[in-house]
């Protein structure tokens, strides 16, 4: 089973108020709520356990040497995963998106994380969540632009930084999803606090050449095919 290559850096008494989106259709406000002390500091403890249950597992599957070592963890995973993505939902739900300002970093990343690595209509659903958190501060730009590229990848669409990376199954190789207007990815990226794409590439093993680059050595470049983006 083919797995995407993604980088991932890796509530006060009022929440924030975010825009959910239900159903990619109705949209519905969540209001401030009110948390006291203790409240808060649990629903913190819970999120930053979760991004421990996110991470931990994928680390150890990075780490597995066989293909049947890594199948069984990813199926382990994935009810962990199924679990998360219950509950992080429920959370925004109820008290809204947990605000880094308050929650802290780890335990707002986790609930990115979690949504992240969810199916697509989960993160389609949240999309306007996690966008008003970042034009709010309170979800890293960075953050936002993986998981704005990622719904694009799984819809089959070019995307829009660069940050979605895939395996060709034929070859066993990964390269750069398609980008849409490949020539400004490098703009768009600093202006989300991200660092060029040919470094971003490295990450992976992978020589990126701008297209102005790939004009002035053509030949010696090959365009990688396009393959359906799996889970």
């Amino acid at each position: 089973m083919m797995k995407k290559l993604v980088v991932v850096f890796a509530l006060s008494s009022a929440l924030v108020h975010v825009t959910y989106a239900q159903d990619n259709a109705k949209v519905v406000e969540i209001g401030a709520a009110a948390l006291n002390v203790e409240l808060r500091a649990k629903l913190r403890a819970e999120l930053e356990t979760i991004f421990d249950t996110d991470q931990s597992g994928r680390k150890a599957i990075n780490a597995a040497k066989t293909k049947d070592e890594k199948d069984a963890l990813w199926e382990k995973q994935a009810l962990i995963d199924t679990a998360n993505q219950l509950r992080v939902e429920a959370i925004i739900r109820q008290y809204g998106w947990p605000r880094q300002t308050e929650f802290g970093v780890k335990a707002s990343q986790a609930a990115f994380l979690v949504l992240q690595h969810a199916p697509i209509e989960i993160m389609k659903r949240n999309f306007l969540t996690l966008k008003t958190a970042m034009e709010t501060g309170e979800l890293k730009k960075e953050s936002f632009a993986l998981f704005e590229d990622r719904i694009r990848m799984y819809e089959g669409r070019p995307q829009i930084y660069g940050s979605q990376v895939a395996i060709d199954e034929k070859t066993g190789k990964p390269f750069i999803w398609m980008i849409e207007d490949e020539a400004n990815v490098d703009k768009r990226r600093a202006s989300m606090g991200m660092p060029p794409l040919s470094n971003y590439a490295k990450f992976f093993g992978i020589d990126y050449l701008s297209p102005a680059a790939r004009k002035e050595t053509a030949g010696s470049a090959v365009e990688p095919k396009s393959v359906e983006p799996k889970k």
